[in-house]
């Protein structure tokens, strides 16, 4: 049974990084209880054939498409579309961006019941903050979504050596700027503590943008 939806953004950013599965370890999901879009290997590999993102793309490719091979593919039905189109049309009148995976995904969610969204799109994490406080539907999501940070957090409290984190993320410095930032990659000598300040900031950042969405 499906618990879990994953979006694209993490897909991508975990392959390059090529920590999907100590990531969904955080959550804590078997990768049986994972949900991933069925369009998101086409996406997500398209953008790894982006020039200079990923340093390793055809590592990261077979890397992800070893991943989606073990989890759930998700196909919304009729209504979820309906509902993803109509949660599209609230963000366009009120100036908010959410695409349409982000949608789709929010939209079964809520009508499957998942317990988490996990998205590495911030302003999609913002738009549904803001949607969410007139809109009953979205008052389901409180508490149910994770962003990218959070679980780059939650695996350095793991028992993963948090060095192995570190230099995946450190390797890749075009994937996400904003975690790179967080790991100061050029400063050696700062520890793990110091790598969480950064990754605080941001979370409590979005989680003001998202109101009471965010997990704890």
């Amino acid at each position: 049974m499906t618990a879990t939806a994953i979006d694209n953004d993490v897909l991508l950013k975990g392959a390059c990084y090529g920590l999907l599965l100590e990531m969904v370890s955080t959550i804590p999901s078997h990768p049986s209880q994972i949900g991933v879009l069925g369009a998101a290997q086409f996406v997500v590999i398209k953008n790894l054939n982006k020039k200079n993102y990923c340093s390793s793309p055809e590592e990261a490719k077979n890397y992800l498409m070893g991943f989606i091979g073990e989890v759930s593919i998700l196909e919304p039905n009729a209504d979820e579309l309906a509902f993803a189109a109509e949660l599209e049309h609230m963000a366009q009148r009120a100036g908010v961006s959410l695409d349409g995976g982000e949608s789709q995904l929010t939209a079964m969610v809520i009508v499957r019941n998942f317990d988490c969204f996990v998205t590495g799109d911030k302003r999609a994490i913002a738009a549904l903050g803001y949607l969410r406080e007139n809109d009953q539907h979205l008052k389901k999501m409180d508490g149910k979504v994770l962003c990218l940070e959070q679980i780059i957090e939650r695996l350095l409290s793991s028992s993963i050596d948090p060095i192995t984190v570190r230099d995946a993320i450190c390797n890749e410095p075009n994937v996400d700027k904003a975690v790179t930032i967080c790991f100061s990659c050029k400063n050696k000598e700062l520890q793990p503590d110091q790598w969480m300040v950064g990754l605080n900031s941001y979370i409590a950042d979005t989680r003001n943008k998202a109101k009471t969405l965010l997990a704890a």
